[in-house]
């Protein structure tokens, strides 16, 4: 029994140590590199919601915010009180205009995290920045210029 423990623990090393070398190749700039390192980990270790969320990390910085979304909703759901990974999907969303799901990730970590204040705080500023916008919107929409809310 202690033998595969051990081994389950020096494939998690090893798995660390790869995410560190992409990680330098993020310092380099190289995020193809960095990118394609953390998915052929990902190969061997999909059930690790740490290397998710760092390929999601690289995606968002690389632009491609659609999988970037992916992977860090991948990394949720394989630990679903994973706080690292919803403060990154958080941000990432509000990053793209998604105030209200945003607002509803930083409630759920008010209420269940050791920084409770930082995520209340996080959460008003989403709060507003979602009434401000359904504000304009209902303003277009009053002018007769209105466009389809994104935000769900």
């Amino acid at each position: 029994m202690g033998n595969i423990h051990r081994k389950k623990q020096k494939a998690k090393r090893r798995a660390r140590r790869v995410a560190e070398a992409a990680w330098e190749a993020v310092d380099r700039s190289d995020l193809l590199k960095a990118e394609k390192t953390l998915r052929n980990v990902l190969k061997t270790r999909a059930g690790d919601c740490v290397l998710w969320n760092d390929l999601g990390l690289v995606l968002w910085r690389k632009g491609d915010l659609r999988e970037a979304e992916s992977a860090l909703r991948t990394a949720i759901t394989l630990r679903p009180h994973y706080e690292d990974g919803k403060m990154n999907l958080s941000a990432l969303l509000a990053s793209r205009g998604f105030y209200r799901q945003a607002l509803r990730l930083e409630e759920e970590m008010a209420r269940s995290s050791s920084r409770s204040e930082f995520h209340h705080k996080m959460a008003e500023e989403y709060r507003q920045l979602a009434e401000t916008r359904s504000a304009a919107l209902n303003a277009s929409a009053e002018t007769g210029e209105g466009s389809s809310a994104r935000d769900g």
